[in-house]
C-alpha cells in the first residue's frame, strides 16, 4: 500500500471515530459519550450528596472516559442545562461576558433527581458494551427524550466534516410534543426554542424537517424614552454582545456618544443600558439608535440535525430523534416491567411455600439442631430441603410469620413507558 492512500486510510479511520465516538449525539440518548460517562459517574458518585467534580472527573477517567481535557468543559455545559447539580462558581453567561467556571478542586456535582428517576432507575436494563477502557458501559441512557434537546442552550458541535447545531427546549414542551407523537395528545403541539428574552418566527414543521431548518430570531429590549436609553435584554444565539456592541458604534458613527452599564443580575437576568450621551440632535440621535438596536438584534439561525445510529452518522429530523428515544426507553422499561413479574412470580412460589411453613410450624420442635429442623419441616410440607433452606436463608422469621401477596404482580403488568410519561 502507498503511503498516499494509508494516510487517506488512517484520516478516514480517524474522522469516523471522531464523529461517532466524540462528537455527535447518538441516536438512542441525545448524548455524547462525555456526556453520558459524565452522568453515569454522578450516578454513581454523586446519587445523594454533592461531591467534589475532580473525584466526579477522576471516576470517570478511572472507569470509561480515557480523555480528561474536556471534562469540565462538557460537565460546565451539563450543569447550566440543568442535567447535573452544581456547587460552586459554575460560571455565568448572563451579562456584557460571560464568566467561566472554577476550578474542579473547588466545585461539587449532584445527580439531578429527574435522572435518577426517570433514566437511571432503568440502567441496569440498556445495552451495556465494551467500552474505550476494560469496564462495560451503556450504549444509551434510557430516556424517554433526548437529552441533547433540554435546557437553556443549544447543542453546538463541530465533528469531521459534519457541523451539528441541534436546538435547545423546556423539558415539558418536548414532552408535550412526545404525547402528541405517541398518541397520548390529538391536538398537534409545536414547541418553540428555549431562547431566553427573544421572540422567534418559524414555521409549524420545523420538527419534521430531516437534517436543514431555519428560524428568525430577534433579540428583546426595552426603550425607555424619557431618559433616551435601551435596555438590551437577549440576543440571538452563536452572537456575543461585543460583536453587536461593536456593529451599534460603527452604525452610530460615534462611541463617545453612547454610554454602556451592564446591570444583570441574577435574579432579573440580563439587562445591558446603552444611554445617549450628547445634547444636540439628542431625540433624532436616539431614534437612529433604536433603529439600529433591532435591527442588529434579529438573525437568522440554521439548526443542522444529525446524529449516530448504528456507528454511522445520519441526518435525522426532531421527531424522528425523539420517537428513536422513545422507542428505546419503552423496550427497555419492557424489560424492566419483565423482571419484574419473574421476581414476583418467584416470590409469590416462595410464599406457596411459606405458607405450608407456617401451618406446620407449631408441630416442629424449633429447638432442635437446624438441619433436623429443616429435614422436619420437609418432611411435613413434602417440599425439596435445599428449597427450604433458601427460603429461610432468603426471609427472616418475621417475614415468615407475617408475609402476604401484594398486589405488585398487577402493578407492574400495567406498568409502561406510556404511563410514565403521562404522569409527567
Amino acid at each position: 500500500m502507498k503511503i498516499t492512500q494509508l494516510v487517506e486510510e488512517l484520516y478516514k479511520t480517524y474522522g469516523v471515530y471522531v464523529n461517532t465516538s466524540k462528537m455527535i449525539p447518538s441516536f438512542n440518548d441525545g448524548l455524547i459519550p462525555v456526556w453520558r460517562r459524565l452522568l453515569l459517574s454522578a450516578h454513581y458518585l454523586a446519587k445523594s450528596d454533592y461531591t467534589k467534580s475532580a473525584s466526579v472527573f477522576g471516576y470517570a477517567i478511572q472507569h470509561w472516559h480515557p480523555h480528561s481535557e474536556n471534562l469540565e468543559s462538557s460537565a460546565e455545559i451539563l450543569v447550566r442545562n440543568n442535567l447535573l447539580l452544581g456547587k460552586g462558581n459554575w460560571g455565568c453567561d448572563i451579562g456584557v461576558e460571560p464568566i467561566g467556571c472554577a476550578a474542579a478542586r473547588y466545585t461539587s456535582l449532584k445527580s439531578t433527581e429527574l435522572l435518577e428517576n426517570l433514566t437511571f432507575k432503568y440502567i441496569d436494563f440498556s445495552n451495556w458494551i465494551d467500552g474505550e477502557l476494560d469496564e462495560k458501559e451503556p450504549e444509551y441512557l434510557p430516556t424517554p427524550i433526548p437529552l441533547c434537546l433540554i435546557g437553556k442552550s443549544e447543542f453546538n458541535m463541530i465533528g469531521f466534516g459534519i457541523k451539528v447545531e441541534i436546538p435547545n427546549f423546556k423539558f415539558e414542551d418536548i414532552i408535550k410534543r412526545l404525547k402528541y407523537l405517541i398518541g397520548l395528545e390529538s391536538k398537534e403541539f409545536v414547541p418553540k426554542p428555549n431562547l431566553q428574552n427573544c421572540k422567534i418566527k418559524m414555521s409549524n414543521d420545523i420538527f419534521k424537517k430531516k437534517g436543514k431548518f431555519t428560524i428568525k430570531v430577534k433579540g428583546e429590549f426595552d426603550i425607555d424614552k424619557d431618559n433616551c436609553c435601551i435596555y438590551i435584554k437577549g440576543w440571538p444565539p452563536r452572537m456575543t454582545f461585543e460583536n453587536i456592541y461593536n456593529k451599534i458604534i460603527k452604525e452610530m458613527n460615534s462611541k463617545n456618544d453612547l454610554v454602556l452599564s451592564d446591570l444583570s443580575t441574577g435574579d432579573i437576568g440580563t439587562k445591558i443600558m446603552i444611554s445617549v450621551n450628547r445634547v444636540r440632535n439628542k431625540q433624532e440621535y436616539f431614534e437612529k439608535l433604536i433603529k439600529c438596536t433591532e435591527s442588529i438584534l434579529e438573525n437568522d439561525i440554521t439548526y443542522r440535525i444529525f446524529a449516530v445510529k448504528n456507528n454511522s452518522v445520519i441526518e435525522t429530523s426532531l421527531d424522528n430523534l425523539i420517537l428513536n428515544c422513545y422507542n428505546i426507553y419503552e423496550n427497555t422499561i419492557n424489560k424492566f416491567r419483565e423482571q419484574k413479574i419473574m421476581d414476583i412470580e418467584k416470590q409469590k412460589e416462595d410464599y406457596i411455600i411459606i405458607q405450608k411453613i407456617r401451618d406446620k410450624l407449631h408441630l416442629i420442635n424449633l429447638e432442635d439442631d437446624y438441619n433436623i429442623v429443616i429435614e422436619n419441616i420437609s418432611k411435613k410440607i413434602k417440599e425439596n430441603e435445599n428449597r427450604i433452606k433458601e427460603i429461610m436463608d432468603k426471609y427472616k422469621l418475621k417475614s415468615i410469620i407475617n408475609c402476604s401477596i401484594t398486589r405488585e404482580f398487577e402493578d407492574y403488568s400495567n406498568f409502561t413507558a406510556k404511563t410514565i410519561i403521562s404522569n409527567i
